[in-house]
């Protein structure tokens, strides 16, 4: 059976030939070695104040301007990003973003603004991001509809859970609301229209360990 014989509601499966005969564009590995890749997720854990928010940022603006992230070489170029959060205030985004910004030139400045998103607090809306309702799911699908990302980068994790996220399924059911979003959006909300079908989106969360923990980096 191939993967065009399979009915809407079942798995997609594939022959080792089918598989081998696929191509895929360089351009899809925005990140070398596959670390971000068009259609994969990813996420930045580590410990307050280790500087999660300022690697991504960083990370953001190198898949903007196509320029080497961290001494990784960076395939693409361009892209369109929307941080996704509900942690930091606007003052606290001023004060990241301006020691970012101003090592950069008025050109690449101007690029930066014309492809970075974030969202704010601003209200109690702003705040209210579990997508536990479909009022919330509507509103994050709406700004993506308005700003048509190419990458999401979402912070924290909690902030969108679908249940606790210190149970399997409460963590599964957050991740795959998350991938609903990005993927299938349309088909989830009517809000959404025109969203990249593989846009990727990078989760970054605070972790919690302890002095005697060992913690595993796994690909």
């Amino acid at each position: 059976m191939s993967a065009s014989d399979t009915p809407p509601e079942g798995l997609s499966v594939r022959t080792p030939d089918e598989l081998l005969a696929m191509t895929f564009r360089a351009s899809d590995i925005y990140l070398d070695d596959g670390i971000i890749a068009k259609g994969q997720c990813g996420a930045i854990i580590g410990p307050a104040g280790v500087g999660k928010s300022r690697i991504v940022t960083q990370m953001a603006c190198s898949l903007i301007l196509g320029t080497q992230f961290m001494g990784i070489q960076v395939g693409t170029h361009d892209k369109k990003c929307l941080f996704l959060q509900a942690e930091n205030s606007n003052r606290r985004l001023k004060d990241q973003l301006s020691k970012q910004i101003e090592t950069y030139t008025a050109a690449q400045r101007k690029h930066i603004n014309a492809h970075l998103s974030f969202t704010t607090q601003e209200n109690d809306r702003d705040a209210n991001l579990r997508m536990n309702t479909s009022a919330n799911i509507n509103k994050i699908a709406r700004v993506m509809n308005q700003i048509k990302p190419d990458v999401i980068f979402v912070d924290p994790l909690n902030a969108f859970a679908k249940g606790s996220l210190t149970s399997a399924d409460g963590m599964l059911a957050t991740l795959h609301g998350l991938c609903k979003l990005v993927a299938v959006g349309k088909k989830l909300c009517c809000f959404v229209k025109q969203l990249p079908a593989h846009c990727p989106f990078i989760l970054y969360q605070q972790l919690h360990y302890d002095r005697n923990d060992v913690l595993i980096r796994g690909r």
